[in-house]
């Protein structure tokens, strides 16, 4: 079994803004982020659902939630960068266009 990824919060904003913003589809969006299409439809979902305040982080809640829970133990990991996949993203853009 695989170890769960843990995401930066600028990197989940980036993923939406692809889909939202440049109108990257999400299937694309998925593929060149290796991302499943459910994980980005839930960040999509909870960036329309709480702007603003989306990603709060590792241990940070949303000012919402009552109940307390101990972080995962995982959230120490390195976030993953997404400079790389932006310009991925940018050039099977660019070549689907041509």
């Amino acid at each position: 079994m695989g170890q769960r990824r843990n995401f930066s919060k600028e990197f989940k904003l980036e993923a939406v803004n692809l889909v939202v913003t440049r109108g990257v589809s999400v299937a694309q969006a998925c593929r060149d982020l290796d991302v499943s299409e459910n994980v980005m439809r839930r960040w999509i979902r909870e960036f329309h659902s709480s702007e603003g305040q989306a990603f709060p982080g590792h241990g940070v809640q949303k000012p919402n939630d009552a109940e307390l829970t101990p972080p995962h133990p995982s959230a120490t990991s390195r976030p993953q960068s997404l400079s790389h996949y932006t310009n991925v993203v940018s050039r099977n853009a660019q070549q689907s266009n041509d």
